[in-house]
């Protein structure tokens, strides 16, 4: 089904016109010296949740006054926080609340160890030394070494090439632009030539496909979605315009002119107000589909109109790169957006999309970024860190960049990283102005502009190779925080890294999946892993290069996972001129060894609250033969020497030979290889020599290489380094030399990513369960269960009994076109549980359990909701909502974390408590498999229904929502008739009530009770019984109940139930 998505900007933190901020640096600190340092908290900051309400259609009156109560949080958890900063020792540095939850503290590494572990305290980073704007982003990809030019290629700075900005207009008249930076009140904006500027030799054409007072966002104030086209595209957001000026500005100087260049190595980016855009000479056609706000329904049509700009059906004159900063979080395949995207990839344009804002979440990356042939986004933190007196460049992840993998098929999506945190670019309609933004809407262009240039530099190349070549060269380090022991990134939250732009201009091999070469990397998806489970995918190497290539292969694993495993049967392909060559990968997976992925450790998932989600990830990488490092040492004395390396993959044998030019061998005192770059405190891995007998110059030998440290010698991630003390300083504090392994030719790499998972085939006997006279019964499990039997670091199988309420066909949602595919099963009702432990308990500590199943899975909870509408005083009216949600959005249910849990929302007062976690038990206690799941349990406190034992009967019904079709009531996919329960008499009850399900395995025995009270007022259907670690197929069983009535027996007078 082609499904019309509203597409959302992607931005997240809004700087102020104008401003910049000066960097700072880090100064060289002993090991256990203070340190600044950030405590980000658990919730979001203020900025997020303003333009969440704005996105969800709020008035601005209310979204302040929202925000406002909402600061207001902050600030007394913040408070809560500080008598323990000060207790620590640390000193509190300030604190942030609107752009960032956090408090900055100077704390040493055991202070900031233990104030880590404080409530509401989701982790602690490193403050790093940043520079907010372009003017570090664009030399920190390498652009200028393209500007320059590279070898033997030509310059290329864009030109000639055309970069489609669809987003809310492009500001055509400032300075970075080309514009004049004046004539904003003369300019009629709907219509062109009545000042200058547009077009222009920068903004060569353009379209404004809807008006300035265009809204597609449903409930806005401003909703408005008849769109008013008109010719001329000038932004009114001010969101186009810096992404345009990342993309391609040319840069604007000191005295608010526009850079006339040079673009190239000679740049000084420091003299300028806005440094170049990556490709500082493209051109950007301005296609404009969102009004001053709000959000659109257009984006296909200006995808159309990039493909065949004069609608002549000939596709030959489509522009060269789409830039999407925009998108829908929990993108799914069929979206119609995903899908002309991925059409017009096919025809030639190299399509470019923000991965999304939403967080850490898994699934949540947005489309159109979801699509095969589409470049999905991430956003990075770039920056640098003094240490040792020598400035290191840092990635590390911004925390709100969207996860993968992406919904559906469970590919690894995004694709590639670059910086989106405090770029600075071009502040709408200031002639000159700069504004500070965050988000992958930032990230995007940067990929957009290093695109281009990788498309002038081979314009015979096709999308996918494109594609392939800025992937296969990405700089696959990136990591949560700045040492080198923080959490190294899988591909679905990074991809294949931050781009690199020298290294892809220097490749002429890429690397994809054969059997769809638009995906390059190769995704094996979630398989459902009974005994064990096998699958092959072909990885294409190809060559463009007149010469014939070698290539030795091997496997490095990012997470791992006991007893699945990445091989490669083939480990040397030779590639014809000009040819290419397929080889096999292999995901083998065993159900008895699997374990969980290592990292993260389990500890730290435990402590994170979130969900168990194992994967087997990292990356094939591709050794051309004879390929070599050179590491050249130097130091701020002026001492050199060289080191010559060559590696082996087949045997991990790296080849050394080491020459010093001013250092005698007599003063050495050790040579080492480091792990990271020189001086960064990196461990030193291998000692080269020891000083423990005479120096021989060359220093010639072969060590083994660490599989651990197989990326970082690819990626450039070792150093070395020389210890001495000259005769004539003798007494004095050794002297060092440094220097980093670099690659001369690069080595490519491809993404792969699995996520098995063990599965239990359980089922319950007898299938028809017979009461005798003393209402007592048991079933028994059969089957096989899962090995593990040491929760939560194994997985143990859980199964949810309860009694059957009701059971639901398979229907169409009622708002849905009649002709249209349904493709919401995830939320469509199959069957409706209840249970409770009041009896047994009390009704100070009973919980009331309903068990829902769908009629397929989803693959996160956060596509779905299922609202339990309760009824506790018997009025025909719902007195409280029970929904599923998570920690991170319940109480504005925009934001998108997979703490899961349940929620139950008074309808009279609008609060909203967190009851349980989804499921009934904490990933801390058990893995209750959320994921790739059709079956869960949400839980509620009888206490906070205002039950009691004089009041036990509540009435309910069931509401289920999809994302996709959206949230508002008239979306409904499917409500349930209402249904009566009394907490005192439940007709069935099992020998372990309550809200966790119960541990499962073959021989398990559970004893149900019935109460005849009950089973003659509720009329349950059966058993339902929810196996959370089934097969999704297998997941939902029933078994009927049969009682043998006795001839005489006395009930209370029943109502009308």
């Amino acid at each position: 089904m082609l499904v019309r998505l509203q597409c959302t900007l992607l931005v997240w933190l809004v700087g102020v016109a104008g401003a910049c901020w000066a960097p700072q640096r880090v100064a060289a600190q002993a090991a256990a010296s203070p340190a600044a340092y950030i405590l980000e908290l658990e919730a979001p900051p203020a900025a997020a949740f303003f333009i969440a309400q704005q996105n969800a259609g709020v008035s601005a009156a209310s979204a302040t006054l929202a925000t406002q109560h909402y600061l207001a949080d902050l600030e007394q958890t913040q408070r809560r926080l500080l008598d323990d900063v000060t207790r620590s020792g640390a000193t509190m540095l300030y604190r942030t609340q609107r752009v960032y939850n956090g408090i900055a503290v100077l704390a040493t590494p055991e202070q900031v160890a233990g104030l880590a572990t404080l409530p509401g305290v989701r982790a602690t980073h490193r403050i790093v030394a940043k520079t907010p704007d372009r003017a570090t982003s664009v030399p920190f990809l390498g652009a200028q070494s393209l500007w320059q030019g590279l070898g033997a290629a030509l310059p290329v700075r864009g030109e000639g090439v055309r970069i489609a900005v669809i987003d809310t207009g492009v500001d055509y008249l400032h300075a970075d632009l080309g514009g004049p930076a004046t004539g904003y009140a003369q300019n009629d904006v709907t219509r062109i030539g009545d000042v200058p500027g547009f077009p222009s030799a920068k903004v060569v054409a353009g379209y404004d496909f809807v008006g300035d007072a265009y809204n597609a966002a449903v409930g806005s104030p401003t909703y408005n979605p008849i769109p008013a086209p008109d010719p001329d595209p000038m932004d009114c957001y001010g969101h186009g315009a810096h992404v345009a000026g990342i993309a391609a500005g040319y840069g604007m100087t000191a005295a608010l002119q526009p850079y006339a260049g040079p673009w190239d190595a000679t740049t000084d980016f420091s003299s300028l107000r806005i440094g170049p855009g990556v490709a500082p000479l493209a051109e950007i056609v301005a296609l404009k589909v969102f009004g001053c706000s709000g959000a659109s329904d257009v984006v296909d049509q200006a995808i159309e109109w990039a493909v065949d700009p004069d609608g002549d059906g000939d596709f030959s004159d489509h522009v060269d790169v789409i830039n999407m900063s925009l998108g829908s979080p929990l993108g799914e395949l069929d979206d119609a957006t995903t899908i002309a995207a991925n059409h017009a990839a096919a025809v030639g344009v190299i399509v470019v999309a923000s991965a999304g804002n939403s967080y850490d979440g898994r699934f949540v990356v947005g489309s159109p970024s979801n699509a095969d042939r589409v470049i999905s986004v991430a956003a990075t933190q770039h920056g640098s860190l003094q240490w040792e007196g020598e400035e290191q460049r840092v990635d590390t992840m911004a925390t709100f960049s969207s996860r993968g993998p992406r919904v559906g098929d469970a590919f690894p999506k995004p694709d590639l990283a670059a910086p989106g945190v405090g770029i600075v670019s071009t502040a709408n309609r200031t002639g000159t102005g700069m504004v500070a933004l965050s988000g992958t809407s930032m990230a995007s262009p940067h990929i957009a502009g290093a695109l281009a240039l990788l498309r002038q530099l081979h314009p015979t190349w096709s999308v996918e190779e494109i594609k392939a070549l800025a992937m296969n060269t990405a700089y696959p380090l990136v990591r949560s925080g700045l040492p080198l022991t923080s959490t190294l990134y899988p591909p679905s939250r990074t991809g294949a890294g931050r781009i690199d732009l020298p290294a892809a201009a220097r490749a002429q091999t890429v690397a994809y999946a054969a059997s769809a070469p638009g995906r390059v990397s190769l995704g094996f998806g979630m398989p459902e892993v009974l005994t064990t489970y096998s699958a092959v995918q072909s990885l294409r190497i190809a060559a463009q290069s007149t010469q014939p290539q070698t290539y030795r292969l091997s496997y490095v694993a990012i997470t791992d996972m006991p007893g699945v495993t990445i091989t490669l049967p083939v480990t040397q392909a030779t590639l014809p001129a000009n040819g290419m060559v397929d080889v096999p990968v292999i995901l083998s997976a065993n159900a008895a060894a699997i374990g969980r992925a290592i990292p993260p450790a389990p500890t730290e998932v435990i402590a994170s609250g979130r969900p168990w989600f194992d994967e087997e990830s990292g990356h094939v990488l591709l050794w051309q033969e004879n390929a070599g490092w050179l590491a050249f040492l130097s130091s701020a004395h002026g001492e050199t020497g060289s080191a010559i390396f060559g590696y082996e993959p087949t045997t991990r044998a790296l080849n050394y030979s080491l020459t010093l030019t001013d250092v005698a061998p007599a003063d050495v005192l050790s040579i080492t290889i480091g792990v990271g770059q020189p001086g960064a405190g990196g461990d030193h891995a291998y000692v080269l020599y020891a000083g423990d007998e005479p120096l021989t110059l060359p220093l010639v030998g072969t060590l083994s290489l660490l599989p651990a440290h197989e990326l970082l010698l690819a990626s450039n991630g070792l150093y070395v380094e020389l210890t001495y003390r000259p005769v004539s300083l003798q007494g004095t504090t050794a002297l060092t030399v440094r220097g980093q392994l670099v690659a001369q030719t690069p080595i490519l790499h491809v993404p792969v990513y699995a996520a098995p998972r063990p599965v239990a085939a359980l089922n319950a006997t007898p299938a028809r369960v017979e009461f005798a006279a003393n209402t007592t019964a048991a079933i028994t499990l059969t089957g096989a269960a899962l090995t593990g039997s040491a929760p939560p670091t194994d997985s143990v199988a859980l199964v949810s009994v309860l009694q059957l309420a009701l059971q639901s066909p398979n229907t169409r949602p009622p708002s849905l076109d009649p002709t249209a595919p349904d493709r919401y099963d995830a939320a469509d009702l199959s069957h409706v549980g209840v249970a409770t432990d009041f009896a047994q308990v009390g009704a100070q500590d009973a919980v009331l359990v309903f068990g829902i199943a769908t009629h397929a899975a989803w693959s996160s909870p956060n596509q779905v909701r299922f609202d339990v509408m309760i009824d506790v005083t018997g009025d025909g009216a719902a007195d409280y909502r029970l929904f599923n949600s998570s920690r991170e959005g319940y109480s504005v249910t925009q934001f998108l974390g997979d703490t899961f849990v349940s929620v139950l929302e008074d309808l009279r007062s609008g609060r909203r408590i967190v009851q349980r976690p989804l499921n009934g038990v904490a990933p801390a206690s058990a893995d209750t498999r959320p994921f790739q799941s059709r079956v869960m349990t949400l839980a509620v406190r009888a206490a906070d229904l205002g039950l009691s034992p004089a009041r036990t009967t509540i009435s309910y019904t069931v509401t289920s929502y999809h994302v996709a079709l959206g949230m508002a009531p008239e979306n409904a996919i499917d409500q349930t008739p209402p249904r009566h329960f009394d907490l005192a008499h439940p007709a069935l009850t099992t020998s372990a009530p309550g809200a966790a399900p119960l541990s499962a395995h073959a021989g398990a025995a559970v004893t149900l009770h019935l109460d005849l009270t009950g089973y003659v007022k509720q009329n349950p259907g059966g058993v339902l019984l929810l196996h959370h670690h089934n097969r999704v197929e297998n997941q939902v069983e029933v078994a009927t109940i049969d009682y043998a009535w006795l001839d005489k027996l006395h009930l209370p007078f029943v109502g009308n139930y």
